[in-house]
């Protein structure tokens, strides 16, 4: 049997006892990486000891044969040859076996390390090897394995407290700090709002020192200079002077607009026409800017003027509402400029009256640079008795401005009678 042949069986003898050792280990790898083999299931490789044993020997009788060989023809053996014997010989040596009290000691407590400690198979190899030389391990040796382990891992376990306890420490300190800084934002926000209330109020008070007469001139300034955030304060104080505007606007005879109504004498024709103005008012600014003068009139506009002709004329005098909103074109602030004391304002369209002063007149008046005409109708005047909200003016109308509360904005009129003109 030649060396080659000796090194050969001792490998098939160490591929078996790894293979034992192997498949025995398979089962007890937890998922988590923690290796529980019993320690007892390695003792299985040193049931092999005597047989590599022999097989040591065989391979150091075999070595030394050919060794002599070679130095009795005068060569020295070849390096190769002795390098693979000794090898053989080497890698042969009895492998460490467990002695009954160890195996007992590991028995009672290995589960309760396992359990304990973050111990790998890898950690237990690095502590087994030293003790391989010795080729077996004492009770004591377990023991002192076992009081290293146990060091380890309470040293382990102590630093993942620290970790841990470090860890909710400075997350305490950022949830800490993340809440003073959002207290101190907050408390930021509610003094800025609450300075930009206060600033915001002392530019209210002061401008509800001015009457609605200037704050309206303020309004069509600022709207000029294009300032609207100032332009919506001045708005804002307009608005709520407006409960005052409007009982004072009341603050007259009470009395009611009795006519029948268009529904009750007007044609089928002429009612359409009347319901198309009150939908759109689609002709009144051209009416207004003289599209139509000296022209033949829209269908619409005749039979408006035909309704007005038969409607039965007021059998007492009666007031009655218009609220007039200057916006930002130049028309209708040279109409709002229009409005003075002893002034006689015509009208080429028809117009639209409120009855009392509802919920349409008051958003017509909501508006900047606003004005309440009071109109009063004299005895005979003839207009259409829409519903009952609604009065409306033959076009041409004449209005005559009788006189202006400019602390209020309001404007006491006079309708005049087309015979009277």
């Amino acid at each position: 049997m030649g060396i080659n042949s000796i090194s050969e069986q001792k490998s098939n003898i160490d591929f078996q006892a790894n293979n034992v050792q192997n498949n025995n280990r398979r089962y007890y790898i937890k998922s988590n990486g923690v290796d529980n083999t019993p320690q007892s299931d390695t003792v299985q490789i040193s049931n092999k000891k005597d047989t590599v044993k022999k097989v040591a020997i065989g391979a150091a009788i075999v070595g030394t044969a050919v060794g002599l060989f070679y130095l009795l023809r005068g060569k020295k053996p070849p390096k190769k040859v002795m390098e693979q014997a000794a090898d053989t010989i080497a890698d042969t040596k009895p492998k460490m076996e467990i002695t009954e009290e160890a195996k007992k000691i590991y028995d009672d407590v290995a589960s309760k390390f396992h359990k304990k400690t973050r111990v790998t198979s890898e950690t237990i190899e690095q502590n087994i090897k030293p003790k391989e030389k010795a080729g077996s391990w004492s009770s004591d040796d377990m023991k002192e394995f076992y009081t290293k382990l146990e060091k380890e891992s309470d040293a382990k376990i102590a630093a993942e407290k620290a970790a841990k306890e470090a860890e909710e420490k400075a997350a305490k300190l950022a949830a800490e700090k993340a809440a003073k800084e959002a207290e101190a934002k907050a408390a930021e926000r509610a003094a800025k709002e609450a300075a930009e209330k206060a600033a915001k109020e002392a530019r209210y008070n002061e401008l509800r020192q001015y009457n609605v007469t200037e704050l309206n001139e303020k309004y069509v300034k600022l709207t000029n200079e294009r300032k609207w955030k100032e332009a919506s304060d001045v708005e804002s104080v307009l608005y709520e002077k407006l409960p005052d505007r409007l009982n004072i606007l009341r603050d007259v005879p009470k009395t009611e607009i009795n006519t029948p109504l268009i529904s009750t004498f007007a044609t089928k024709e002429e009612y359409s026409a009347i319901c198309q103005y009150i939908d759109c008012c689609p002709f009144n600014k051209a009416l207004r800017n003289g599209k139509y003068d000296g022209k033949k009139l829209p269908k619409a506009v005749q039979l408006m003027d035909s309704a007005i002709e038969k409607a039965q004329p007021l059998k007492q005098d009666a007031y009655v509402y218009r609220a007039v909103s200057a916006g930002l074109s130049r028309d209708d602030i040279k109409f709002m400029e229009s409005i003075k004391e002893g002034a006689i304002i015509t009208d080429k369209a028809f117009v639209s009256t409120a009855k009392d002063v509802d919920a349409q007149f008051k958003h017509f008046l909501a508006f900047g640079n606003s004005m309440a005409l009071r109109i009063k109708l004299p005895k005979g005047t003839k207009g259409l008795n829409i519903n009952y909200s609604e009065f409306v003016l033959p076009r041409g109308a004449q209005i005559k401005v009788n006189k202006i509360d400019r602390v209020n904005g309001i404007a006491d009129c006079e309708y005049i009678l087309p015979n009277k003109a």
